[in-house]
């Protein structure tokens, strides 16, 4: 990319034989400064890579001796299927799936437990219930509530101001 005139001429040569197949040529297109870009595709997929070297691109422009560039992964773009590349987004992007189905398992066997009726007692408080009908049990054996009242916040900023937290 990038000469000018538009006359140009680019191949590629196996061990300084010019190729015609394997070889998709491309047309010479315009840049938008005013110059011109060409490509010109081999399929590498039946040449082994250690063979790559016997390959190189040809370029000719009228005035200029030709460039020559072996083929080599590190300078030439491939379209080689390199997997590599992929792996590590590939490992994060399942980690994060997992985490997320752990936590929506999580989550499910949460609201499970709390909707059998399950509830915490507090600390100290009798399993057995001996208290004889018409009797309010003490309150601090009375079964915690999940709907607070309008002044929880309140009563929990004043409960840690009182400790000095």
């Amino acid at each position: 990319t990038g000469f000018y005139p538009d006359r140009v001429v680019v191949f590629w040569r196996r061990d300084g034989q010019e190729l015609h197949e394997q070889v998709d040529p491309g047309e010479v297109l315009p840049n938008h400064d005013g110059t011109f870009q060409v490509s010109v595709d081999l399929d590498l997929k039946a040449v082994p890579q250690e063979d790559w070297g016997r390959y190189e691109c040809v370029v000719q422009l009228r005035g200029i001796e030709d460039i020559s560039t072996p083929l080599d992964p590190a300078l030439i773009r491939t379209n080689s299927e390199d997997q590599s590349g992929l792996t590590i987004p590939i490992i994060i992007g399942l980690l994060v799936l997992l985490l997320a189905a752990a936590a929506v398992v999580g989550v499910l066997l949460y609201k499970k437990r709390n909707a059998s009726g399950q509830r915490h007692k507090p600390v100290g408080s009798d399993t057995s219930s001996e208290n004889t009908e018409g009797q309010n049990p003490a309150p601090e054996a009375q079964p915690l509530t999940t709907s607070p009242d309008d002044n929880f916040l309140d009563k929990v900023e004043d409960a840690y101001q009182e400790k000095g937290f």
